[in-house]
C-alpha cells in the first residue's frame, strides 16, 4: 500500500516537474519576464519565432489566453499603459507596417481593442528614452517589443521585432 502511493506521488511530482519545464511553459516564462507579468495561468494560443536569420533579425509573435482579467496586474506595473495608444502605433497596430503585424486574411495581427492595455519598448541602440514610440519607424533597422492587453477577451498579443 505505502509502495503504491509512493509511486502515485512520484509520478505526479515528476508529471508536475516536467510540465513546468516544458518549451512552451519557458517561453511563457520569458515572455512574462520581459512584461513584467506572471503569464503562467495562460494557455499558449500561438508561438512563432523566426529569429535566427542573419545578426539575429526576425520576430517573436505570441498569443496567451487567461480564464482571469490580467488587468489588475497589468495596471500596477510601470511598463503598461491604458488603450488607446498613441498615434505613432497605428501602423502596427492596423498591420500596415507589414512583417508580423500585416493583416491576414483582411485581419491585423492586434485586436483593434479600446479596453486594455499596451506596453512598448524601443530597444534600438539609437533609442534615446526606449518608451517613447514616435522614432521607431525613422530608423533603416526596427528593432522594439510591443504587446496589447485586450480585456474583453482576457487575450494578451506580444510582438518582439529585429530587423
Amino acid at each position: 500500500m505505502k509502495r503504491r502511493m509512493f509511486e502515485t506521488v512520484l509520478a505526479v511530482a515528476l508529471s508536475l516537474l516536467l510540465n513546468a519545464c516544458s518549451p512552451e511553459s519557458q517561453r511563457r516564462d520569458a515572455i512574462g519576464d520581459i512584461l513584467g507579468l506572471r503569464l503562467s495561468g495562460g494557455t499558449e494560443v500561438l508561438y512563432e519565432d523566426t529569429h535566427g536569420g542573419f545578426h539575429g533579425d526576425g520576430y517573436t509573435r505570441a498569443v496567451y489566453d487567461f480564464e482571469e482579467d490580467l488587468a489588475e496586474a497589468i495596471a500596477e506595473n510601470q511598463g503598461w499603459t491604458a488603450l488607446p495608444t498613441t498615434s505613432g502605433l497605428i501602423p502596427l497596430l492596423n498591420g500596415s507596417a507589414g512583417g508580423p503585424f500585416e493583416r491576414r486574411e483582411g485581419v491585423p495581427f492586434f485586436p483593434q481593442s479600446k479596453e486594455g492595455f499596451y506596453y512598448f519598448r524601443d530597444r534600438h541602440s539609437e533609442a534615446v528614452d526606449d518608451r517613447k514610440e514616435g522614432r521607431w519607424d525613422s530608423r533603416s533597422s526596427w528593432n522594439f517589443t510591443l504587446a496589447i492587453y485586450d480585456k474583453a477577451t482576457c487575450r494578451l498579443y506580444y510582438v518582439a521585432f529585429d530587423t
